[in-house]
């Protein structure tokens, strides 16, 4: 969990588009499953970004922050944009149990870190699975920047970085081919994947051997995406549903979302700097239009990486009072 007076929320396009991304998916989930009152579960900070975008979007029954600063709960309530938002005032590890007890309804989870993986965030992701209703959507969001060996250690940059990351993460969830690799930012990325699908399976598989389960619990990934905003960060995640009600996930048709991921190869944000006027100018053209028509010099990334997400690019403006 980050802290507020480190990050300004709600000026990050790559983080906008992301959120647009995954309440446009479980949109599109809620619909075809017929889900009825639901709740959203995350971490709000001061700003409240993606509650107020996701209730604006979805109407959810009910909002769940959770924020770790026990000094800031004034400003925290003051800042509150809505009645229907609750805030616990905890580290996500200790009060997420709780939270998902009270509120036994279809849940969107997004556990929205700026720290790498480690064995609180594995703690969290066992509590969903413990607590979780068919239909419950939960999503991760961790870092996976490269740790930096200090110029006055001498050890290798290699046996230092997997030293540091071992300081917050026990070394049996470490997969074996990543034992003895460098933890640069491609290796971490990948390991933190592997990680993350191997509890997910570990828990499952708790779960569904319990005698008192009814039907069986499937996570279905669909999402996997990166972007990089002063730190390299990682969303994965998907639906928990019961096996009786698989065939209707098999039905609902992701065909026009480009974001779906549902393998472990990662989807790139990437977001290019824009002028309003330009932003405006290239809507026009979207989706099926080209460079050639344009009336200003655009680079041929830029355009497509604007095509690929120009439905999601959110607009900021100034205003002055």
């Amino acid at each position: 969990m980050a802290n507020f007076r480190d990050i300004n929320y709600s000026t990050k396009p790559s983080k906008g588009v992301l959120r647009r991304i995954i309440i446009e998916i479980y949109q599109v989930i809620y619909n075809k499953l017929c889900l009825k009152d639901n709740v959203y579960v995350g971490f709000g900070s001061t700003y409240f970004v993606d509650f107020k975008l996701f209730h604006r979007l979805h109407n959810f029954h009910k909002m769940v922050s959770i924020e770790k600063s026990l000094t800031s709960k004034k400003r925290v309530e003051f800042n509150k944009p809505y009645s229907n938002i609750e805030v616990y005032f905890a580290n996500s590890h200790e009060i997420l149990n709780e939270i998902l007890l009270k509120n036994k309804i279809n849940r969107l989870i997004w556990l929205d870190y700026t720290t790498l993986i480690n064995n609180n965030i594995l703690k969290d992701i066992n509590t969903i699975i413990k607590n979780s209703i068919s239909g419950d959507f939960f999503i991760v969001t961790v870092c996976f920047d490269s740790i930096n060996k200090p110029n006055n250690i001498d050890i290798t940059e290699k046996k230092y970085r997997m030293q540091e990351f071992l300081k917050n993460m026990d070394e049996d969830r470490i997969p074996l081919n990543f034992s003895d690799e460098n933890l640069n930012k491609k290796n971490l990325k990948e390991m933190t994947i592997k990680i993350i699908e191997s509890q997910i399976e570990e828990y499952l598989y708790h779960f569904n051997n319990n005698p008192n389960i009814k039907s069986k619990l499937i996570f279905e990934q669909l999402i996997n995406i990166t972007y990089h905003e002063s730190k390299s960060m990682l969303t994965f995640g998907g639906l928990l549903i019961n096996d009786s009600q698989i065939d209707d996930f098999k039905h609902i048709d992701f065909k026009r979302i480009e974001f779906i991921s549902k393998d472990e190869k990662s989807i790139e944000i990437k977001v290019p700097n824009l002028t309003m006027n330009e932003i405006n100018a290239l809507d026009k053209y979207m989706p099926n239009g080209d460079t050639s028509e344009l009336s200003f010099d655009i680079d041929e990334k830029d355009f497509n990486n604007f095509k690929s997400i120009y439905r999601y690019y959110p607009r900021f403006t100034e205003v002055i009072t």
